[in-house]
């Protein structure tokens, strides 16, 4: 289990967390699509992520390089989402939208 230490600022990103991160954006901006297909009522959708860590980090081995923590990334992939569904034409995906 990483330990990461925000006492000084973001904490170093490793590896592993990186690619949880692009694994959660990508399936989070799969699945709601699929859930929401073709409805015509908006979906009610909780997203928890238990082994979430602080808002930002910065990149192992790429200087101090900003990358959102899973928090900000499931906010921002929602927001993406609704954005594109209006721009497709449905009024609400989602009931936060």
């Amino acid at each position: 289990m990483a330990k990461y230490d925000w006492s000084d600022g973001p904490a170093t990103l490793g590896a592993h967390s990186l690619a949880k991160h692009t694994i959660l954006r990508e399936y989070i901006e799969r699945y709601i699509p699929i859930l929401t297909k073709g409805g015509t009522v908006p979906l009610k959708l909780m997203l928890i992520d238990g082994f979430a860590g602080g808002g930002q980090y910065v990149v192992e081995g790429q200087g101090n390089t900003l990358h959102p923590g899973s928090p900000l990334i499931l906010i921002n992939a929602v927001r993406s989402i609704c954005e594109q569904a209006r721009r497709n034409g449905q009024k609400k995906c989602l009931e936060s939208c």
